[in-house]
């Protein structure tokens, strides 16, 4: 039985620019940006995909509009009974998942795992496997097709701890700027009472017209701030390995060395035990 209610927001013609000024200032890369849009732009008009990947948008700043994005557009036009916001303990400590059920967006608002992999291997599968079967507190499990997407935010770069392969995630490079509480009542005001959400959705159409959905199956575009993240995760072994390696990459683009030189892992070994 398919379940899914389309959202009620119809597309409306009008000029995205307060939306579009708002993604630039949220995401000065423009690489990182195209990417962010692409995904929302999937997400929004091509109900009928699904991607397997979903947006990380790490921050230290607080207020800058993460939030805004995944609560206040991406909820809406994506419907809200097809959203959940789980908190991080909802998806890392409990055997229930009932926030995958039925849904199509969870808006994770604070996600903070550190070192730890738990968070990451929970997430995984929830990210990419087809099937799902949902446990829910007093009712029998039962598999149902997994349509969910993940919108997470955090304040931390040690959100979650990423492998150098990694598929499921992109994290696009965001300002640490706050705009005037008085750009967001006016932003808020456009998206609530001035047919913001309408203008975005007729957006997303065109914007999937012109460009492309995310395909299917396409991995997570590679982003700095995701080698950062994945760098901020190394052990100390791994820390010095990779200056190790990064110092003698250096070398060799400058001449100071032969390309043709290589490291046995036995070297690296013996560098962790001969200086940690």
């Amino acid at each position: 039985i398919n379940t899914f209610c389309p959202s009620p927001i119809d597309a409306e013609d009008g000029d995205p620019t307060p939306f579009l000024d708002f993604i630039r200032a949220l995401v000065p890369d423009e690489k990182d940006r195209f990417e962010l849009e692409r995904w929302c732009a999937t997400l929004i008009a091509r109900p009928d995909v699904r991607m397997l990947y979903g947006v990380l948008m790490v921050s230290e700043t607080q207020g800058i509009g993460k939030g805004t994005l995944g609560e206040k557009i991406l909820a809406p036009l994506v419907g809200t009974q097809n959203v959940s916001y789980p908190s991080e303990q909802e998806i890392v400590e409990s055997q229930f998942n009932y926030w995958l059920a039925h849904k199509r967006l969870a808006v994770v608002h604070e996600i903070y795992a550190g070192s730890s992999s738990k968070a990451y291997n929970k997430l995984k599968s929830n990210i990419t496997d087809k099937y799902l079967t949902v446990q829910k507190k007093y009712q029998a499990n039962y598999e149902i097709e997994n349509w969910i997407h993940i919108f997470a935010c955090s304040n931390s770069h040690r959100a979650l701890k990423l492998s150098m392969d990694d598929r499921r995630w992109f994290v696009p490079m965001l300002t640490e700027d706050k705009r005037p509480t008085a750009y967001w009542e006016d932003l808020n005001d456009w998206l609530s009472n001035r047919g913001g959400l309408g203008i975005i959705k007729r957006w997303a159409e065109n914007f999937v017209t012109q460009h492309g959905p995310v395909e299917h199956g396409a991995p997570a575009p590679w982003s700095l701030v995701k080698k950062l993240m994945i760098e901020e995760a190394y052990s100390p072994g791994q820390a010095l390995v990779a200056q190790f390696l990064n110092e003698l990459q250096k070398r060799v683009e400058e001449g100071e060395l032969s390309p043709d030189i290589f490291v046995l892992d036995s070297q690296l070994v013996a560098l962790i035990r001969n200086n940690l």
